[in-house]
């Protein structure tokens, strides 16, 4: 039989374990969300991108870009590490053409007004991006 004192002291090393496991679970979590986090960023070096950061179930994109063009829709997928949608172009872009392209959030077709525009202030305002630029479109 264990007296008081024993059950304190276990109770105690059982505390001290679940904390001793919480704290290297979260560690071992932070290094995994590292490493991809580190993936995405070399994918971000090598590849065009265009990234939607507003809220969205489904996010496509359209334009220049597609074959045919304006008529092919691109999905963006989900980045849970950064929050964001994002479509990486890996075959090669021109890097003297500009291409025009929009945004179909949920079935509606828009544009960032935080990117570059095209036609501001009309019924056909596009973003638009150029391949060499492409890196640090956001």
């Amino acid at each position: 039989m264990l007296t008081i004192k024993e059950i304190r002291f276990l109770e105690h090393v059982k505390g001290l374990v679940n904390a001793a496991a919480t704290m290297i679970e979260k560690n071992v979590k932070r290094y995994f969300i590292q490493a991809k986090f580190k993936r995405i960023m070399v994918k971000e070096r090598s590849y065009p991108s265009i990234k939607w950061i507003y809220s969205g179930k489904t996010v496509y994109v359209i334009g220049e870009m597609t074959r045919p063009h304006w008529v092919t829709k691109l999905k963006l997928k989900w980045c849970p590490v950064r929050g964001i949608y994002v479509k990486y172009f890996k075959a090669p872009l021109d890097p003297s053409k500009v291409y025009k392209y929009l945004y179909v959030v949920d079935g509606k077709y828009c544009f960032d007004a935080n990117l570059p525009c095209v036609g501001e202030g009309t019924r056909y305002t596009t973003n638009y991006m150029v391949a060499k630029n492409a890196l640090t479109v956001s």
